[in-house]
């Protein structure tokens, strides 16, 4: 059995373990409070990571039909593009068809001097001649002659 303490003693005994307690006491409710902000930051950061998530989730979906819509318009360009390939093919064959036409075509150009009574035409020279020979001369159109009903009874009807 332990001896007991005289009463002097034992009254600092006690102060110094109602100090310790005390300590302890608010010690523990540091920590207590500590904790209880520890769970509620803990439950914050799970709603806010659950908020998150769903956004996240939202942001997925929308992207998945984002892409589904490229897709879709990236058909329609390569669709689009083979189309103006053909046009431009055939737009190609037009101006060759074209060009090759223009190289054909000689054209007069500016005035030319005739005659209002014979219709000869004055060529660089000065020298009248048939109408004719002129335009054979500077194009590739050629004649061949005929009669007009008016001429013909002016020019032959007694014959």
């Amino acid at each position: 059995m332990a001896t007991p303490l005289p009463e002097h003693d034992r009254t600092a005994w006690l102060e110094r373990e109602v100090e310790r307690l005390q300590r302890l006491t608010k010690r523990l409710a540091q920590v207590g409070a500590s904790s209880a902000e520890s769970l509620l930051t803990l439950e914050d950061r799970g709603d806010r990571l659950t908020a998150v998530n769903s956004s996240l989730a939202a942001a997925n979906a929308r992207s998945s039909e984002l892409v589904a819509e490229i897709i879709v318009k990236n058909d329609q360009i390569r669709e689009l593009n083979v189309a103006l390939s053909a046009s431009n093919a055939r737009a190609a064959e037009v101006v060759a068809q074209l060009e090759e036409a223009l190289l054909q075509i000689k054209t007069l150009t500016g005035i030319i001097p005739i005659c209002m009574h014979c219709h000869k035409i004055r060529d660089a020279q000065s020298d009248w001649g048939k109408l004719e020979k002129y335009i054979e001369e500077h194009s590739d159109a050629h004649f061949s002659h005929g009669i007009c009903p008016a001429c013909l009874d002016e020019h032959h009807s007694g014959a």
